[in-house]
Parts: C-alpha cells; structure tokens; sequence
C-alpha cells in the first residue's frame, strides 16, 4: 500500500511539475517572441533612416554640374 502511494505522489508530482515547466516557457515564450518582433521591426526603421553627414558647405558653394575639361594633347604613345 505504501508503495503504491509512494507512485501516485511521485506521478502527481511529476506531472505537476512538468505542467508548471509547459505553462513557464509559454508564459516566456510570449515575452521572447514580442521583443524579437520589436528589435526586427526597430532594426529595419533604422535602415530607413541612416544618419549622414551634413558637410561642411561654403557661402555662396552650390552642387552644380561643372564644365567638361578640356582634352590633354595627344602624343606619340596615342593611337
């Protein structure tokens, strides 16, 4: 009788305990599954918007297309 005890305590036990165990990692699965969408989505916004550096501009200094420079002169190694 004892010993039959003994097995149904050690099975309430253990199912007890891997009941708890199943409802833990649900309960931390959820936590780890929010931040990971988070940091993925936070890492992406960040591509988007890249920090760049301004530059030094000049008074008066404009990024327009410059002329064409002129030719060198040909020489003997030219064909």
């Amino acid at each position: 009788a004892e010993e039959a005890a003994a097995a149904a305590v050690e099975q309430v036990l253990s199912d007890g305990g891997t009941l708890l165990w199943q409802r833990y990692l649900e309960r931390k699965a959820w936590g780890f599954a929010a931040d990971a969408a988070v940091n993925a989505i936070a890492s992406g916004v960040k591509l988007c918007f890249v920090p760049h550096d301004e530059g030094e501009r000049q008074e008066g200094e404009a990024w327009d297309v410059e002329e064409e420079p002129e030719p060198g002169v040909i020489d003997s190694w030219a064909r």
